[in-house]
């Protein structure tokens, strides 16, 4: 029973949580001695309010997924969180994000062979009462880096407790108060269960901490940085990597995949990048890409093929470098996946790599060179949404309640301009994206 081993860790109580469409995590806490019931017959919360269902029908169950349960290092009281499925009138909700995913995958499986791996690089600042810790930069060390005895402790706490987390590596980034993880790759679900966790883990081990926040506020501080959340991703078939065709190059399979993925990146943006403040970390002339290439080693394209020697076959892998992590990330990757199968299904043709560095070109030079953009906010991001056909395939009959809350959204952040009296493509960082996305 897992309650039984909850109480012989010291565990007082669970947190039972799930992501909602938009990527907020949303959960209750129950006692520690009333887990195996949970497990058992789940809870029931108002899936209206989550965007899940309408409100003439709106009773939701949430049930905690055993295998995902983690104990918080924390220094109150002894806390574990456990990520939830959902299901509707007694069967699995078809339309939460990690059922969309799961299906998809196991589709593409059945239909292919086909098995993938994603690798998450998990950007952040760290706070303290709203403000930057460190005037540090990229790869710093301390005593530059004031953060690092933090993420020691982090990693040894988590390593610990929980080493199927596996941590790669940890280092400061770009900008002050910035940093970043990079987790061991995974298959699909599973490693987005273990990114959801592990992003709830460290909000909580940096309060209890020394009290301070983490922020994955795409764009938190104007004049900084802003903070993404890459992913490398591989595809394999009979331990086969698909993405590998020698030292100097990604095999056809793997354009077709980047073809199909850069032709759609306007429409998932709404997934990848799904709030107002997402489009005020992509913009010209900044460190975040912007313009629809691919490059070996570019890291100025949308996506990269890591080449820091040679391409190895157990290494081939493609990094996907446009999504943040304020989203649903469940839905993201089913996106990104369905977007480049549908590149290899259509056989379509990626040009050339790309290797200038495209943080330089202006928007006139990529309209010569025939260059796509991405969206610059999120009405627009809305827009395409509507016009293509990943979203609306994945979603189904909830497509039309996620456009509503994203339109209502983008509405509510230009009334505040229009109070103020601000123009609607101000790249400043406003009051309300802080109190809206810092927190999130």
């Amino acid at each position: 029973m897992i309650t039984s081993s909850l109480e012989k860790m010291g565990v007082k109580f669970v947190e039972a949580g799930f992501l909602d469409l938009q990527g907020v995590l949303r959960s209750r806490i129950f006692p520690a001695k009333r887990f195996d019931a949970i497990h058992e017959d789940g809870f029931g919360f108002d899936g209206s309010s989550v965007g899940f269902v309408g409100i003439e029908d709106s009773d939701v169950v949430a049930k905690p997924i055993g295998n995902t349960c983690k104990i918080i290092p924390s220094y109150g009281f002894k806390t574990a969180f456990s990520l939830c499925e959902i299901e509707k009138n007694g069967k699995t909700f078809e339309w939460s994000g990690r059922e969309i995913l799961k299906d998809m995958i196991n589709k593409i499986k059945d239909k292919h062979n086909y098995i993938f791996c994603i690798g998450p690089e998990l950007e952040f600042f760290i706070t303290k009462d709203g403000q930057l810790l460190d005037e540090a930069g990229y790869m710093s060390s301390n005593p530059m880096d004031k953060s690092g005895p933090f993420k020691k402790q982090f990693m040894n706490n988590l390593e610990s407790l929980h080493p199927d987390f596996n941590i790669h590596v940890s280092h400061h980034e770009v900008s002050p108060s910035q940093h970043e993880f990079e987790l061991k790759y995974d298959k699909p679900v599973e490693m987005i269960d273990k990114l959801v966790c592990f992003k709830h883990i460290l909000r909580n081990f940096a309060l209890e901490y020394d009290n301070s926040e983490i922020t994955f506020m795409p764009k938190p501080f104007f004049g900084q940085n802003g903070s993404g959340m890459h992913f490398h991703m591989s595809m394999w078939e009979n331990n086969i990597p698909l993405f590998y065709e020698n030292k100097d190059e990604i095999s056809d399979l793997a354009k077709q995949f980047i073809a199909g993925i850069l032709s759609h990146s306007k429409e998932i943006a709404l997934t990848s990048n799904n709030t107002v403040n997402s489009y005020k970390r992509l913009v010209l002339g900044h460190e975040a890409p912007v313009f629809l290439v691919w490059g070996y080693g570019n890291r100025s394209a949308s996506i990269r093929i890591p080449k820091y020697q040679a391409i190895r076959p157990e290494r081939a892998r493609i990094e996907i470098r446009t999504p943040d992590a304020l989203n649903n990330h469940y839905l993201t990757i089913a996106a990104i996946i369905h977007a480049g199968m549908k590149g290899i299904e259509e056989s379509m043709d990626a040009f050339e790599p790309f290797q200038k560095n495209t943080y330089k070109l202006k928007e006139n030079e990529c309209e010569e060179l025939g260059i796509e953009i991405l969206p610059r906010n999120l009405q627009e991001a809305i827009d395409h949404a509507k016009k293509g056909t990943i979203l609306k395939e994945l979603l189904g009959k909830r497509f039309d309640a996620f456009i509503e809350r994203k339109q209502k959204e983008w509405e509510d952040y230009c009334r505040y301009l229009d109070n103020l009296g601000i123009y609607h493509e101000t790249n400043e960082v406003t009051d309300w994206e802080r109190k809206r996305y810092f927190s999130m």
